[in-house]
């Protein structure tokens, strides 16, 4: 949380997940059958995934990645 510039590459990276899971954690409220979320665990999973997405630092993990040799696609 010390470096804002982690967080703010996280939140555009990692945007669609994280909108995802927002969604599901809505509809299990309102609509059980269209999320994949159906129990209170589940819940606290998709909880866990959005605080993953925003404070992993992502940039780091690519790069680390990339250096090593290792491809995205």
């Amino acid at each position: 949380m010390s470096n804002t510039n982690i967080l703010f590459f996280n939140m555009f990276f990692n945007s669609g997940t994280i909108i995802t899971n927002v969604r599901n954690l809505v509809l299990y409220f309102y609509d059980r059958d269209y999320t994949r979320v159906k129990n209170v665990f589940q819940f606290g999973t998709e909880m866990g995934q959005i605080f993953w997405y925003v404070f992993y630092p992502t940039r780091i993990y690519i790069q680390t990645t990339l250096d090593r040799g290792g491809t995205f696609q």
